[in-house]
């Protein structure tokens, strides 16, 4: 498990807290370090040169910065549209077996799809807020599938529902596979390092920066190291859809077995 999913597993104020404290805490250090070596007069004699190139190099990762954000919304963006499609594909899958149901009489297929839904809800959905990893086929779909296949229709009405059938069925799979690789996909490490060492450059070059009053310098170069820190925190939540305090639940699902399971 990596450690943005890691940080994941603790209370959210302490996964903010040990960002923070991983970003501002060396940037505090690493000013007092370089204030010490460096003399105010010397880093002051050069401010003209180091506010352009600091200015540029922070324009630069702000860019970076940005960038991922974006990648991270969109993909949490999508998981929870196609979670919305799952749930609707179940609906309608519930609704053509009660149609068919009702032209036939084969059994009812409905109380497999029931624990198939709440196979989702009290089983995979904790999982994969948990980050464990959940087989490729579910017992549950394996069984609707079976029963599917097992009915016979005769009419052409209870052909066209089949047809209904088999194509919501596949539809269900489909967004489940889905729901199960946006669960474990994550930024690739090329793109974390370039935001680690985008950040020590950045915060770093501010050190050399030269101001009479030191304390204040301080102050701006902390507040800059907690503003990466934030940042860096909306991209670990955002990066895992179904994990940590803005998680895609199973809502959905559970209205349809509220529903199914309503007098």
């Amino acid at each position: 498990m990596s450690l943005s999913a890691t940080l994941l597993m603790i209370p959210d104020w302490q996964a903010l807290l040990v960002i923070l404290a991983a970003l501002v805490g060396p940037s505090i250090i690493g000013f007092v370090i370089v204030h010490r070596l460096v003399p105010v007069s010397v880093r002051r004699a050069h401010n003209d040169v180091a506010g352009f190139v600091f200015s540029v190099v922070g324009v630069m990762y702000g860019v970076l910065l940005a960038f991922v954000v974006i990648v991270v919304w969109e993909q949490y963006s999508e998981s929870r549209i196609n979670a919305r499609h799952e749930s609707s594909a179940a609906l309608s899958l519930q609704q053509a077996m009660g149609a068919y149901a009702e032209s036939s009489h084969s059994p009812d297929l409905r109380p497999a799809l029931l624990s198939y839904l709440h196979e989702i809800v009290d089983g995979e959905f904790p999982a994969m807020a948990a980050q464990r990893r959940l087989p490729p086929v579910s017992q549950a779909l394996e069984a609707i599938w079976q029963g599917v296949q097992g009915l016979s229709p005769t009419s052409l009405r209870q052909q066209v529902l089949y047809g209904e059938l088999i194509g919501r069925l596949n539809e269900l799979e489909r967004l489940r596979a889905e729901r199960l690789g946006d669960a474990h996909e994550q930024l690739p490490h090329v793109i974390w390092l370039a935001l680690i060492v985008g950040a020590v450059l950045t915060i770093g070059f501010s050190f050399f920066l030269g101001t009479e009053n030191v304390r204040a310098h301080g102050v701006m170069t902390a507040v800059l190291g907690a503003l990466v820190g934030v940042i860096f925190y909306v991209i670990v939540q955002l990066d895992y859809p179904f994990s940590g305090a803005v998680s895609i639940g199973a809502e959905g699902f559970q209205d349809i077995i509220e529903m199914i399971e309503a007098p």
